[in-house]
C-alpha cells in the first residue's frame, strides 16, 4: 500500500454531516475522525486495510478514520450518509465501553438492525450542522451522541480487518482504555485548572508515556485538548447567557480574565464579546 499523508490535527476537526450519492474512491485516505456511513438503499463495499467489506443497505457502520479505508463498490446505493465525529467527542458520548474499545483496536462496527434512521433524521442533521448558532451545535451533538447509544443498545457487532493495515500502531486493549479513561477524566474536571500529571495519574501513568500516547493518537496535547474543552464550554455561556465575562472565565478554569481573553482569541479569531454578539444575530 502507498504511504499516506499525515491526518489534520485536532484543532482542524470538526462534526460534519453529508447526504448523497456515494463515490467510488481512486485510493485509500485516512484521518482521525470517527466515520459513520448509513447507505439507505443499497448495500456499499470497502477495502477497510486490505480486507473487503459490506456495508448492508440500513445499516450503520462506525470505524476509526486512521485505518486506510476506499469505497470500491456502490452496490446500487443512491442516498448515503456520511458523518465524521471528532474522536475526542465521540469517546465523550458515554457508550458501552466494549464499543468504544473495539474501534480504538481498529474494528469495524456494524449495528444489528437496518432502518434505525432514516432520510428526515439526516436531513435534520443536516440543517443543524449549516447554523452558525452554538444552540444548534450542542443540539446536533446531543442528537449524534443519541444516533450512537442507539446502536450500542439495539445490537452491534465487529469486523477485524488485516493485520498491519493501519498506519500507525493499533491501540491494544489496555492502552485504548487509558485513553479513555484521561478524557473521561478531563471531560468530568476541566473547569478545575488541571495539571497533565493529575491526567496522568487518573489513569495510572507516567506523565511522559501520557503526553506521548496522548499526542500520538489525538493529534494534539493534553494541554491543547484541555484548552479546547474549556473555551467549548466558555461558547456555550457566552450564546446562552447573560452572565459576565469574568465570570464565565473564571468557571471554566482560567486562571484571570487576561489568560481567557488570550486564549479565546487564538482559538476562535474573535473576543468573548464580539462571539457573544455575533451568536446572537448582533452584527
Amino acid at each position: 500500500m502507498a504511504p499516506h499523508p499525515e491526518p489534520a490535527a485536532m484543532e482542524e476537526e470538526a462534526l460534519s454531516i453529508e447526504f448523497r450519492r456515494p463515490g467510488e474512491m481512486p485510493g485509500h485516505h485516512w484521518h482521525r475522525q470517527v466515520e459513520v456511513n448509513i447507505p439507505l438503499d443499497g448495500p456499499v463495499h470497502y477495502l477497510i486495510g486490505e480486507r473487503r467489506i459490506t456495508l448492508p443497505a440500513g445499516h450503520v457502520g462506525l470505524f476509526w478514520g486512521l485505518i486506510p479505508h476506499r469505497l470500491v463498490d456502490q452496490g446500487g446505493c443512491e442516498r448515503m450518509a456520511i458523518l465524521n465525529i471528532p474522536l475526542p467527542l465521540f469517546l465523550g458520548f458515554a457508550l458501552d465501553e466494549a464499543l468504544q474499545s473495539r474501534l480504538l483496536q481498529g474494528q469495524v462496527i456494524v449495528s444489528d438492525r437496518a432502518h434505525l434512521f432514516g432520510e428526515g433524521d439526516i436531513r435534520r442533521w443536516q440543517q443543524d450542522a449549516g447554523h452558525r448558532q452554538p444552540h444548534f451545535a450542542a443540539l446536533l451533538q446531543e442528537e449524534i451522541a443519541l444516533m450512537c447509544r442507539r446502536v450500542a443498545l439495539t445490537g452491534w457487532h465487529s469486523l477485524q480487518p488485516e493485520q498491519g493495515a493501519v498506519p500507525l500502531p493499533t491501540l491494544s486493549p489496555e492502552r485504548a482504555n487509558k485513553l479513555h479513561q484521561m478524557i473521561a477524566f478531563m471531560s468530568c474536571h476541566y473547569r478545575e485548572g488541571l495539571k497533565v500529571a493529575q491526567v496522568a495519574q487518573a489513569a495510572r501513568l507516567h506523565p511522559n508515556y501520557a503526553m506521548q500516547l496522548f499526542r500520538q493518537v489525538m493529534g494534539a496535547s493534553i494541554k491543547q485538548y484541555l484548552l479546547t474543552l474549556q473555551i467549548n464550554h466558555a461558547r456555550v455561556l457566552l450564546a446562552e447567557s447573560r452572565r459576565p465575562v469574568q465570570d464565565i472565565a473564571l468557571s471554566c478554569g482560567f486562571s484571570s480574565q487576561s489568560r481567557f481573553y488570550d486564549a479565546f482569541g487564538r482559538l476562535t479569531g474573535l473576543t468573548p464579546l464580539q462571539y457573544r454578539r455575533q451568536s446572537r444575530g448582533e452584527e
